[in-house]
């Protein structure tokens, strides 16, 4: 009889186990549903992200062509109304670097020729000056920045006397048209023939006193 009852004590100790164990899976499952539902969650706000980050790389290199192809309309309407020896058109090209990952450049091609050079390091400084110009003026405007520049002697490098009136007037419509106002640091004297340009003497007469207006 004793041993009926030690069974039967087994019994209902095994019987609880079974309870407690049944608990742990049902716990378990419960946890384990909720980690494949938190899974799903996260799964389906990644694929969000990749296809917003698709998108938005689109827009942005959607804009960036538009922004390149009116800076380019500029650059070569510009270019060809400027004296050059040769006739170009410009165009911007991103290539890979190893410093900053991208970088554009600018190719000047003959139109005549079809010979391509990098303004970098193929052109002479007279071109590379007035290209350089040219940008900072596009970007001076599409930026709606204030428009008043100090230029340190830009006409270095322009031996011809036509270079220099037609850069001279190009700089006056900047002023007249595009509300530029702009200020030279000069030695050319053919400026003093360009109309439209205001020059002010400056001279030294002793180095104690530094550099001051002519005249006063």
């Amino acid at each position: 009889m004793r041993k009926v009852e030690e069974l039967l004590e087994r019994c209902d100790v095994y019987r609880e186990d079974v309870k407690l164990l049944d608990r742990q899976v049902s716990t378990i499952q419960e946890t384990v549903t909720r980690y494949e539902e938190d899974i799903e969650e996260k799964l389906q706000e990644r694929l969000l992200c990749e296809k917003s980050s698709e998108l938005f790389k689109k827009i942005a290199d959607d804009t960036n062509k538009v922004a390149k192809e009116q800076i380019e309309e500029v650059l070569n309407y510009a270019l060809g109304n400027i004296p050059l020896e040769q006739n170009y058109r410009a165009s911007l090209e991103e290539t890979e670097s190893k410093r900053s990952g991208k970088e554009l450049n600018i190719i000047l091609t003959d139109v005549e020729t079809g010979h391509q050079r990098n303004l970098k390091s193929q052109t002479g400084t007279w071109i590379v000056q007035v290209i350089s110009f040219i940008l900072t003026m596009i970007v001076i405007k599409f930026n709606e920045s204030s428009r008043v520049m100090v230029l340190d002697e830009v006409f270095t490098g322009m031996e011809d006397n036509e270079m220099i009136k037609v850069f001279s007037e190009i700089l006056i419509s900047l002023a007249d048209n595009e509300d530029f106002q702009i200020f030279m640091v000069e030695h050319r004297k053919e400026l003093d023939d360009v109309e439209g340009v205001n020059n002010i003497p400056f001279v030294i007469e002793n180095y104690e006193e530094g550099t001051k207006i002519a005249g006063t």
